[in-house]
């Protein structure tokens, strides 16, 4: 070997040795398997979605401490559901591709549910629909689609004004929103759960079940109170914070029907003229209460807030809408989180309360959303069809089919909606029809909502 070759291969390994001390070098330890959170917190009955990211190889999922604390549901390639059994502390050991990665894992008896991932500020890059979309209905406005109750589980509703920007909408029997994940996170080849809407047929509880002495028996769509409620001791058992008990002892007759109103899109803003305060103005002139599910990026202004703040006033209840219109089935589990939790944590800052009944934007649900979510699912049994076009007559006569114990779908971001509200509420006093929120709703008929659980009226749940 002649010198000017010896010195080229030196050249070569000189090169060989700087070039493995760049970055990128240690590509294949930044890829290494880790769990999407190395610490949550359950409620008893609670339930959470642990991955392994950056790796499409089988994980072994186990229970290292705390066999009575937890258990591990739907394991799959690279995920497992955590459900909260009792009180305590465990650990969940993951094993893959020669590692072991460890969850601790803390069960409450309240109903919180938090990872160590839950400090995000902001919602998801994806949850800001585009004109490109759907543009023909962002540019005129078209409300949002809801099917018939009868397929709770995939009605669209697609909303309306927000404020004076122009909304963006969804349309019935088209795509879902894009679903772009957060650059950090892992592809996955395996997730049946979020590839379609649920399906699952509601359950009817009975309604004379255990019905109280003070029962109207004349009608026979009138649901009884219950004389004890059989998931009072429930620890996923939900309570609105804001429950006024005296105004429903005070203003409620419970041998006459009920039924709840509620109002989607808010909050769109506190001047006369808003459709927002046509309707609230007139239940509290009425007498009547409602639940109101609220946009989180609704309330980002000063004006959103102080609609917040006034629905809080009046004694209505504030739900959450989500972050955004955007349809949340197709999406992951960090993306559902945030969209769930900025919007929880803006309601909790404007009105100081913590827990809030939650709706679907789009009225879709899946099973990612109900491993995530951790508040009951508030669907409808008479829908008004305002989302449509329907005109101020016929959603009149939409809403004039409520039997007791129903919940009314209405929009409060709709013209037509707001001049058919005093119309409805003069009605229903005619008829004897109370009209109050969902909490209220379930309170009068002594029955608990459940987190997790999905409701159309008091007693079809699923």
């Amino acid at each position: 070997m002649n010198q000017r070759t010896k010195r080229g291969f030196g050249l070569v390994l000189a090169a060989a040795m700087v070039l493995s001390t760049l970055p990128g070098g240690n590509a294949d330890a930044a890829k290494a398997p880790k769990l999407n959170s190395k610490k949550i917190t359950l409620a008893v009955k609670g339930k959470k979605k642990l991955k392994v990211k950056n790796t499409k190889k089988k994980v072994k999922w186990s229970i290292k401490k705390g066999k009575g604390v937890i258990t591990l549901k739907k394991k799959k390639k690279t995920h497992v559901t955590v459900v909260g059994k009792k009180a305590g502390t465990a650990t969940v050991l993951a094993k893959v591709a020669g590692k072991k990665l460890t969850c601790k894992v803390t069960v409450k008896a309240d109903q919180t549910s938090t990872d160590s991932s839950d400090t995000k500020a902001s919602a998801p890059a994806s949850a800001t629909t585009t004109a490109s979309e759907n543009p023909s209905a962002a540019a005129s406005g078209v409300p949002s689609a809801v099917p018939s109750p009868s397929a709770s589980d995939t009605a669209s509703e697609v909303p309306s004004e927000e404020g004076t920007t122009a909304p963006e909408t969804t349309v019935p029997g088209t795509a879902a929103p894009e679903t772009a994940a957060p650059e950090t996170a892992a592809p996955e080849t395996e997730v049946p759960e979020t590839a379609a809407p649920e399906t699952a047929a509601p359950e009817t509880a009975a309604p004379e079940t255990a019905a109280s002495e003070t029962a109207a028996p004349s009608d026979p769509d009138f649901i009884a109170p219950l004389t004890e409620d059989p998931d009072a001791s429930d620890p996923a058992r939900f309570v609105y914070d804001g429950l006024d008990t005296d105004w429903i002892d005070q203003n409620i007759d419970p041998t006459k029907p009920v039924i709840a109103f509620t109002f989607d899109d808010g909050p769109v803003g506190t001047a006369d003229t808003k459709t927002s305060t046509i309707i609230q103005n007139a239940l509290k002139e009425a007498g009547a209460h409602a639940t109101f599910f609220l946009i989180g990026r609704n309330m980002q202004s000063d004006d959103g807030r102080a609609e917040v703040e006034r629905i809080k006033e009046y004694g209505f209840e504030c739900g959450n809408h989500s972050y955004s219109y955007n349809s949340l089935y197709k999406w992951e589990e960090d993306e559902v989180e945030e969209a769930y939790g900025d919007t929880n944590a803006l309601l909790t800052e404007i009105t100081g309360y913590s827990n809030f009944l939650f709706r679907s934007p789009n009225l879709e649900t899946s099973e990612t959303m109900r491993s995530v979510i951790t508040s009951p699912f508030v669907h409808c049994s008479v829908d008004s069809k305002d989302w449509a076009g329907a005109t101020t007559e016929e959603i009149i006569e939409n809403v004039k089919q409520v039997k007791d114990g129903d919940i009314v779908l209405m929009h409060e971001t709709e013209p037509n909606t707001a001049e058919a509200v005093p119309t409805l509420l003069a009605w229903c006093k005619e008829q004897d029809i109370q009209v109050v929120s969902v909490s209220e709703l379930f309170y009068i008929k002594n029955r608990s909502l459940l987190n997790g659980k999905q409701y159309q009226s008091v007693v079809t749940f699923n």
